[in-house]
C-alpha cells in the first residue's frame, strides 16, 4: 500500500490533468509462439519498428517469462496472476477431448478492471475453453469482457482469409485478409464505435501469429527470403503483426489516448523454431529457458520512465498485480496470487521484492527462479503417454512421405513438425492427428498429478550458463536441496488448489457396471479394505483415457472370466461403502478393474520396444522391425540398460581393447532414449562393466569395477550429471562383489564373498559411510553351478538368468532359466529352463524381462529372440542375419 500511495503522489505532482482525471487505459498485446530472438529490439532478424519504438519509449525486459511453455496454461496464468493448475487449465485445451477450461470462479484482469469502471474487450485467440463440441463452457463474456471477437483456438484454414472468427458468440464467416490485421480492424471499430468515450478501456489483443499454419503477404515475405521458404513466411507473420500494432498505436495517438495508455507486449511461449530462441536451450513446450523466456515490453508515457532495459526476472504471472499497482486499485480479495506487483520497479518509485519466487509449470513439473539460479524439478508422476505408439506413428509418417519428407520438414525435426502445422499429404496428416491425440492431456491423469511430488532436480546458474548446459545440482547440493524444499512448498500449494475434472460418463458407467454384476463375498471386509488401500496407490494404465472410459471398461471386462467379473463388482461395492466421497469414482473403478485383470491380454502392453547393441552401436527400436539410425556410432558401446523412468540409457564404451575382456578399459556413459544428452560418467581408465539402474526412484546408475590388485570387483555408483571422478564405491575392495540387479527397497542382488559368509548370492543393502549388510539368497541351482546375468521382473516376483553347470567359467553352452523369487524369504524356487536346455555350445545370454512380464528377450548366437512364458513360444526378432546383435533390454525396465 505504501508503494501505491507513493506512486499516486508521484503522478499528481508530475503529470497533466488527464492523468489525474482519468485512469490509464490498458492494452495488452500477446503473440503466439514468438521466440526470444525474433524481434529486432531483441537482436532478431525481423524488422519491427513499431515494437522497437515501444521498447525504446518504455521498459524492455531481458528476463521475461510466459505463464507456461504452452498455450492454454500460459494464457490462464496471464489473465489471473495464478499458476495454471490452480485455474483448472492443466494443459493445452481441445474441446473435443477436454472438459477443463478456465474456471468461471477465477478472477481475471478484465473482471478486476471492469469492477473499477473500465470498458473491456477481447480480440483474437482465446484457447481457454468455449461452449463448442456440446461443452457448457464459459465465454470471454463470463470472464469479464463486455465485448469479444475471436477464435476458439487458431484461425482456419490459416492466418489468411480465416473463416472461424466469432463476434460475441456469433459466427462471422469468411473474412478477407490476414488474422493480425483482422484483429486490429475489429479493435479499431470498437474504439471508434462501440465504447463509451468517458470510460477508461482495457483492450486485450491476442494475435495468432507466428503460430502454424503460417501465412503473410508476399510483399513482406519477399523481404526475408523465397515466398515458399518456411522461415521467411514465419518472419513475415511477425513483420505483419508489427504493422498491425502500428495501426492501433496510430489510432490511439489520433484519439489522444496514447500517452495515458499502459501497453504490454509479450508472447505466450517460446518459438517452435529452436534458432529463434537464440542461445537459450529448449523451445515451445520445454521448461528450459527457450520454452518460456520471451520478449516483455511495458510502455506508459504518462507513468513509466522510458528508455530502459531491465534485467530483473519478471513474467506474465505478474501482470494482474502489476496493473493493480500501476492504476492504484485493489487486488482480488481472498485470492492467492503467484505473481508480484512490478509497479515500484517500473515507475522507479520504490523497492521491488517478490513474495514468492517466479515459477513456471508444465503439467506437474516446474522451474523456479531465485536470483541467478533456476531450479528445474520433475514431478514423480508417471507419464501415461504411450511413447511407443507415438514412435510408431512417426515411423509411419516417414514411410508415407518418403522422398518428400525433407521438404515437409523444412528444416525442423520430425517430432517438432508433428506438433506444429499440417502436412500436405492427407495420410501423413491423419497420422499426425493420431500422434497429437496421444499427447493431449486427459482429465483422468489428474489424481496421479495431485498426489505426486517433486522428484529429480537440475540446477543452473544463468549468469554463467544462459544455455543451461551445466547442471550444478551435484556441485551445489545444499543450494539445490534448499531450493527444492522451497519449490516443493509451492508445488504442494498449487496441487492442493488445483481442481479435478472427472471425465464424462465415469461415474455413471461405473455405477451401471456395479448394478449389473452380482456381488459374491470372498474375503473379510478388513482384508478387502487393506487390498483397496493398496490398489488406490497404483497408477492408471497407460492406454486408459477418460474420454473413452466405457469402451475401455467393456474391452477389459470381455477378457475376464465370470469369477473375475464378480470380484470386480465385489471390490467396487466395498470401495463405495468405505469411501463414499472418493474424489474420482471412474478412476477408482479403473484401478480395481486393472488389479483384477492383472495379466489379462486386454490390459497388457504388448509392444516390444527395447535397446540393444548391433555391430558395436546402441539402438533403440521395436523388436522385429528394421533398424533406423543408431543412438551412438564410431565407438564400441555395450550393454544399454533402461532407466525405470524410461527416458535414459546407461552403457559402457570400450576405450582400450585387449584380447582378454577383463583387461579392457571402459567408460560408463548415459544417453537419453531419444539419442540426446550423451554424458560420460567415468574417465575410461578403469575396467567398468555390467551397469544398470536402481529402482528406488532415484535413477542412480550402478556398475562393477575391477580391482586391478585382486582381480575382484567393487560395486560403484554415481548420479546423473556427475563428472568423472565423482563416482563412489558401495562395497569394500577387500572382497569381491558383482552386482546384477536392484530392488525398489534399495537392496541390490549380488554375488559376493563378504567376510565370514563365503561366496554366494545375496541381497545387499548399501549403507552410506558404513559397511553394507548381506542377506543370503537360497537357490538349489546355486549348489551345482553359476547363476549369471540375473534379471529381476518389474513386480520382483520372478527372475530369469543364465545357468552354467559347474564353476569353471565358460559362456557358450549356458541354459536360460525362469524362476519364482521371494524378496522377503530370499528364495529362488521353481526354476525351469526355457532356452538351450541341452546346453548346446552356443552363446545363449542376457535374458531380460519386459515391463509387463509377458516376455523375456535374450541373445542366442548373436541374434535376438523373445520368449513368452505364458504359452512357451519363442520368436526371433533380430532382422539382419549378417549383423551381430547383443545385450537386449526392454524399455522402461531396469534389469
Amino acid at each position: 500500500m505504501k508503494n501505491v500511495l507513493t506512486f499516486l503522489s508521484f503522478l499528481s505532482l508530475t503529470f497533466s490533468g488527464l492523468a489525474k482525471d482519468k485512469a490509464p487505459n490498458v492494452v495488452t498485446l500477446l503473440v503466439d509462439d514468438l521466440g526470444y530472438r525474433d524481434l529486432a529490439c531483441y537482436g532478431g532478424p525481423v524488422k519491427t519498428p513499431v515494437l522497437d519504438k515501444l521498447a525504446n519509449g518504455g521498459v524492455r525486459f531481458t528476463d521475461f517469462h510466459s505463464g507456461a511453455p504452452t498455450c492454454s496454461p500460459s494464457r490462464a496464468t496471464y489473465l489471473t496472476g495464478r499458476l495454471n493448475p490452480r485455474t483448472g487449465v492443466y494443459s493445452v485445451l481441445d474441446e473435443r477431448f477436454h472438459r477443463m477450461h478456465l474456471l468461471k470462479s477465477e478472477t481475471t484482469i478484465a473482471e478486476v478492471l471492469k469492477k473499477n469502471g473500465y470498458a473491456t474487450a477481447h480480440f483474437g485467440k482465446w484457447h481457454l475453453g468455449m461452449p463448442v463440441q456440446n461443452r457448457e463452457n464459459p465465454t470471454p463474456d463470463d470472464h469479464g469482457f463486455d465485448y469479444w471477437f475471436g477464435v476458439v483456438n487458431g484461425p482456419g484454414p490459416s492466418h489468411k482469409n480465416p473463416t472461424n472468427f466469432m463476434r460475441n458468440g456469433e459466427r462471422v464467416g469468411k473474412i478477407e485478409g490476414y488474422s493480425c490485421q483482422i484483429v486490429v480492424d475489429e479493435a479499431l471499430t470498437w474504439l471508434d464505435q462501440k465504447r463509451d468515450g468517458d470510460e477508461p478501456f482495457f483492450l486485450n489483443l491476442w494475435f495468432n501469429e507466428p503460430h502454424d499454419p503460417i501465412a503473410a503477404p508476399d510483399e513482406i515475405v519477399s523481404q526475408y527470403g523465397a515466398l515458399n521458404e518456411r522461415e521467411a513466411i514465419y518472419s513475415g507473420t511477425i513483420d505483419n503483426t508489427d504493422r498491425a500494432i502500428g495501426r492501433l498505436i496510430a489510432r490511439l495517438e489520433k484519439l489522444g489516448e496514447l500517452d495515458n495508455t499502459i501497453i504490454i507486449y509479450s508472447s505466450d511461449n517460446g518459438s517452435y523454431l529452436q534458432e529463434r530462441n537464440g542461445e537459450l536451450r529448449g523451445k515451445k513446450g520445454s521448461l528450459f529457458e527457450g520454452g518460456h523466456r520471451v520478449p516483455g515490453i511495458v510502455c506508459w508515457k504518462d507513468g513509466i520512465p522510458g528508455g530502459r532495459v531491465e534485467d530483473e526476472p519478471a513474467g506474465a504471472v505478474d501482470l494482474l498485480p502489476t496493473l493493480c499497482g500501476l492504476i492504484g486499485i485493489g487486488k482480488p480479495e481472498k485470492v492467492h496470487l503467484d505473481g508480484s506487483d512490478l509497479s515500484p520497479l517500473l515507475t522507479e518509485t520504490g523497492t521491488f521484492s517478490r513474495h514468492q519466487p517466479l515459477v513456471v509449470m508444465s503439467d506437474a513439473s516446474m522451474v523456479m527462479r531465485v536470483g541467478d539460479h533456476t531450479l528445474f524439478a520433475s514431478s514423480t508422476a508417471r507419464s501415461p503417454i504411450d511413447i511407443k505408439a507415438a514412435d510408431r506413428l512417426m515411423e509411419q509418417v516417414k514411410q508415407v512421405l518418403g522422398d518428400a519428407l525433407e521438404k515437409e520438414l523444412d528444416g525442423m525435426n520430425l517430432r517438432s513438425r508433428m506438433f506444429n502445422g499440417n502436412f500436405a499429404n492427407p495420410e501423413a496428416n491423419r497420422l499426425r492427428a493420431q500422434f497429437r491425440k496421444l499427447y493431449y492431456f486427459q482429465e483422468s491423469w489428474i489424481p496421479e498429478l495431485k498426489k505426486s511430488e517433486l522428484g529429480r532436480v537440475q540446477l543452473y546458474d544463468l549468469s554463467k550458463d544462459p544455455g543451461q548446459q551445466d547442471n550444478i545440482a551435484l556441485k551445489r547440493p545444499e543450494l539445490a536441496a534448499r531450493l527444492k524444499e522451497q519449490a516443493s512448498a509451492i508445488y504442494r500449494s498449487v496441487m492442493a488448489d488445483a481442481p479435478e475434472w472427472p471425465a464424462p460418463g465415469e461415474q455413471s458407467s461405473a455405477k451401471n457396471l456395479q448394478e449389473e454384476m452380482p456381488a459374491r463375498p470372498t474375503a473379510k471386509a478388513s482384508d478387502k479394505a487393506k487390498l483397496l488401500a493398496r490398489i488406490d496407490k497404483t497408477t492408471l494404465p497407460k492406454d486408459y483415457h477418460g474420454s473413452r472410459h466405457q469402451a475401455y471398461v467393456e474391452k477389459v471386462l470381455a477378457g475376464l472370466k465370470p469369477e473375475e467379473q464378480a470380484l470386480v463388482s465385489e471390490l467396487w461395492k466395498e470401495k463405495r461403502r468405505i469411501d463414499p466421497k472418493m474424489p474420482n469414482r471412474g478412476a477408482s473403478f479403473i484401478r480395481i478393474l486393472t488389479h483384477v485383470a492383472g495379466g489379462a491380454p486386454a490390459v497388457r502392453n504388448k509392444t516390444n520396444r527395447g535397446s540393444y547393441y548391433m555391430n558395436g552401436e546402441i539402438h533403440v527400436n521395436t523388436y522385429g522391425q528394421s533398424e533406423g539410425k543408431p543412438l551412438t556410432t564410431g565407438h564400441h558401446d555395450f550393454k544399454p540398460s533402461w532407466s525405470k523412468t524410461g527416458d535414459m540409457l546407461v552403457f559402457f564404451r570400450r576405450v582400450k581393447n585387449d584380447p582378454d575382456v577383463s583387461k579392457w578399459k571402459t567408460a560408463i556413459h548415459i544417453i537419453n532414449a531419444d539419442g540426446t544428452g550423451l554424458h560420460q560418467l567415468t574417465d575410461g581408465t578403469h575396467t567398468d562393466f555390467n551397469q544398470t539402474w536402481t529402482r528406488d526412484g532415484r535413477n542412480t546408475p550402478i556398475w562393477n569395477r575391477k580391482n586391478p590388485k585382486t582381480g575382484g570387483y567393487v560395486v560403484m555408483a554415481s548420479k546423473v550429471g556427475a563428472k568423472p571422478g565423482e563416482e563412489f564405491p558401495l562395497t569394500d575392495k577387500g572382497y569381491h562383489t558383482w552386482a546384477y540387479t536392484c530392488l525398489t527397497d534399495g537392496r541390490i542382488l549380488v554375488r559376493s564373498n563378504p567376510p565370514g559368509q563365503g561366496m554366494g548370492y545375496y541381497l545387499m543393502t548399501p549403507v552410506k559411510n558404513a559397511k553394507p549388510t548381506f542377506e543370503r539368497i537360497q537357490c538349489e541351482l546355486a549348489n551345482s553351478g553359476v547363476l549369471d546375468r540375473v534379471s529381476l521382473s518389474p513386480t520382483e516376483t520372478r527372475v530369469c538368468f543364465e545357468f552354467q553347470r559347474g564353476f569353471k567359467r565358460r559362456v557358450p553352452g549356458r541354459t536360460l532359466y525362469v524362476a519364482d523369487f521371494d524378496a522377503q524369504s530370499r528364495k529362488i524356487t521353481n526354476a525351469k529352463p526355457f532356452a538351450n536346455e541341452d546346453g548346446k555350445p552356443i552363446w545363449f545370454a542376457y535374458p531380460r524381462w519386459s515391463k509387463d512380464e509377458s516376455s523375456i528377450v535374450y541373445q542366442a548366437g548373436g541374434k535376438l529372440h523373445i520368449y513368452k512364458p505364458e504359452d512357451g513360444s519363442t520368436d526371433k526378432v533380430s532382422t539382419n542375419d549378417k549383423a551381430d546383435y547383443r545385450y537386449p533390454h526392454f524399455e522402461d525396465t531396469p534389469k
